[in-house]
């Protein structure tokens, strides 16, 4: 069990999940995804499209839709609280560790949280792009189209580049720094301000 407790989260689209097979192994189970790697602790985002609590409040459930694939969240007695403030039609951002009851995989959740930022969900994607479709010119765009939204959302000022990277926490500052090179040069920024960018 000590091993278990030890593996990091891992930020995983639910059909990963659900498309792997659920092995118990020295009293402890673990997920084999399609892959080979191997999933215990998970971090998951998606919206939520179905909810249950039980009347005592020791169980609640949440179905959560992250469009690969839906998944069920379960938490129980003291962390039931967790999954019940969540309602249908959040955004969700749920870690637990991965179980089966009857045939079922779901996550045993012990942290949840309503996303309100939406950037998030954009910031997650680039996270989880997969080798084959993470092709440079395909994440160069992604953040290109995040650096421009959020631009946008700073109003008539523009935005430094420490601004930027205050914002958008999850990015490295040197993609951050190349993809505003890149929209200086394609004509979708302009620096009105040496270090202040606005955009067109």
């Amino acid at each position: 069990m000590a091993e278990n407790s030890q593996l990091a989260s891992k930020k995983v689209h639910i059909d990963k999940i659900v498309s792997g097979e659920y092995v118990e192994s020295e009293g402890y189970g673990v997920l084999r995804a399609a892959d080979g790697s191997e999933l215990s602790r998970v971090r998951i985002l998606g919206t939520i499209v179905d909810k249950f609590v039980s009347d005592d409040g020791e169980y609640s459930s949440v179905t959560l839709d992250d469009s690969t694939e839906t998944i069920r969240a379960k938490s129980f007695k003291k962390r039931a609280s967790t999954l019940a403030k969540l309602e249908v039609g959040d955004i969700a951002d749920v870690t637990g560790t991965i179980r089966e009851y009857d045939d079922e995989i779901y996550i045993n959740s012990f942290v949840a949280q309503k996303i309100i930022d939406p950037n998030f969900e954009l910031l997650r994607r680039i996270e989880l792009a997969q080798p084959e479709e993470a092709q440079p010119g395909k994440l160069h765009e992604d953040v290109e189209a995040l650096i421009l939204k959020t631009i946008s959302e700073t109003g008539a000022d523009g935005a430094s580049l420490d601004g930027l990277a205050s914002v958008l926490k999850d990015l490295d500052d040197n993609d951050i720094l190349e993809a505003v090179k890149s929209l200086l040069h394609k004509g979708d920024l302009y620096e009105p301000v040496r270090g202040v960018f606005k955009q067109v």
